[in-house]
């Protein structure tokens, strides 16, 4: 999922909220940033456990236009949420 933003401060925050599975013995889920545009230039995050690397779930830039989520799942089902805090 791709917000605009339109050159907005933002603190952004995503969460795993719930993950199911069903008698599987190995499963993942997983809730993150993989990329924010901003006066930093565009900064791609690691896109889950392939890529290696933390998982980014919090940051915050000045000037952003576009902030993407993701949710990945092996074998379960899940359920994230997103918060994007702008001001002035």
């Amino acid at each position: 999922m791709t917000v605009q933003v339109r050159n907005q401060n933002i603190f952004a925050e995503t969460a795993l909220i719930s993950h199911w599975t069903a008698g599987e013995t190995h499963s993942e889920s997983a809730a993150y940033i993989t990329q924010v545009v901003s006066d930093r230039g565009v900064e791609d995050f690691p896109a889950g456990n392939v890529e290696g690397g933390d998982l980014v779930a919090v940051l915050f830039r000045t000037n952003a236009t576009s902030i993407t989520f993701k949710v990945e799942c092996f074998q379960s089902k899940a359920m994230a949420r997103w918060m994007i805090f702008e001001w002035v």
